[in-house]
């Protein structure tokens, strides 16, 4: 424990109760900085590891493994409840070939609902860059799409919103540009052009 005196409060994250082994408390300022001076390009780093096995003999870690979490908690008055999380797993098989270098990862980003104690998953990066909102995975995944954004639930609104926010009298547009490069793009294009 470092600052205030609160040996062993516990904590959650998915409705799971831990006490960490490293815990900063105090009433005005609980804070951690790290810093690096140097003349380079350098910095300074936090890290979060994992893996298998034990401490004196480490082994590979397996496909959907979490390597590391950060988890966002707030007291709601009984105790700590998690309330968002952004989580690093591994997306692939580790090595694969021979390569001691090989670590595939994909980052998935979770917010708790409303009435429960659970985060879910709200959007994920793949190890292969692929960005997916609003399902772990696409329903249409041959070929799988850099960028899938899909509504599983069943509330009313639209699935993406546009909106140029200019005045009445300027010509204004929102636009998808699909193509090579910006001027020989092919245009989607919503709201207005000149007048």
């Amino acid at each position: 424990i470092l600052g205030m005196d609160a040996p062993g409060r516990t904590t959650t994250y998915n409705n799971t109760y831990v006490t960490p082994k490293i815990q900063l408390e105090h009433a005005v300022e609980a804070s951690i900085s790290v810093a690096k001076f140097s003349n380079d390009s350098d910095s300074s780093r936090i890290f979060l590891q994992k893996a298998r096995g034990s401490t004196a003999s480490p082994s590979v870690v397996q496909i959907n493994d979490t390597l590391g979490m950060i988890a966002f908690n707030g007291h709601n008055g009984t105790g700590f409840r998690n309330a968002a999380q952004i989580v690093a797993e591994v997306d692939g098989l580790p090595s694969t070939g021979g390569d001691d270098t090989d670590m595939p990862g994909r980052l998935i980003f979770k917010t708790t609902p409303n009435g429960t104690n659970v985060p879910v998953e709200r959007m994920r990066i793949t190890h292969n860059g692929q960005l997916s909102i609003g399902a772990a995975q696409p329903t249409f995944n041959s070929p799988q799409p850099l960028l899938n954004i899909e509504k599983t639930s069943t509330s009313t609104g639209p699935l993406v919103f546009l909106y140029n926010h200019q005045s009445a009298n300027t010509a204004s547009t929102c636009e998808i540009r699909v193509g090579q490069n910006y001027r020989e793009a092919n245009r989607i294009v919503f709201g207005r052009e000149n007048n």
